[in-house]
């Protein structure tokens, strides 16, 4: 793990193929952990404040980095029936600082599950990569996300996009399939 593939080093068809991979990996995870069938399941994008507990569904950093540091960006505990799987990320800022991404679970972060270090990132046309492997976190799990900086970073200073899926039931946030 810890792998980044940038966007610019694959065609559309390859990131479709490995996008369409992640989302029937995370969804036959979710059906069979929930014994559900999939089509009783949601899958769609994350959305930073409606499944992370951001303040809005903006991915501006809500908290000031310190330089040199991990820092606490994200912490939140899933629903018991929520599946997500974190599969890459994007720097939309002119002149990036976040140079690694530590995804770790539990409320104070005890376990490491992974660490992406993006700084090569910086050196492509467009800031954007794909994991090499999704990092999945399953219901009832803390989702606790630390980001290390290179200099000290404002709140809504940087603007890491986390591009992630979540799985859930059907009903919560989205009604279900219409039956035509």
């Amino acid at each position: 793990m810890g792998l980044l593939v940038p966007l610019s080093k694959i065609t559309e068809d390859q990131y479709k193929a490995l996008v369409d991979s992640i989302k029937t990996r995370l969804l036959n995870l979710a059906a069979k952990e929930l014994n559900k069938n999939p089509s009783e399941l949601v899958l769609r994008e994350v959305m930073p404040l409606t499944d992370l507990g951001y303040t809005t569904e903006t991915w501006d950093n809500e908290n000031a980095l310190t330089a040199t540091t991990w820092t606490k960006e994200i912490g939140h505990a899933l629903d018991p029936d929520e599946f997500i799987a974190f599969v890459g990320v994007e720097n939309q800022t002119d002149d990036p600082q976040v140079i690694g991404i530590k995804f770790k679970v539990g409320s104070g972060g005890a376990t490491t599950r992974d660490v992406q270090m993006i700084e090569s990132l910086y050196t492509e046309e467009n800031f954007k990569a794909m994991f090499k492997e999704p990092i999945i976190y399953k219901g009832n799990e803390y989702v606790y996300i630390e980001y290390y900086a290179k200099a000290a970073v404002a709140a809504a200073g940087e603007k890491i996009g986390l591009i992630a899926f979540i799985v859930k039931p059907y009903g919560e946030e989205i009604s279900g399939p219409l039956p035509y």
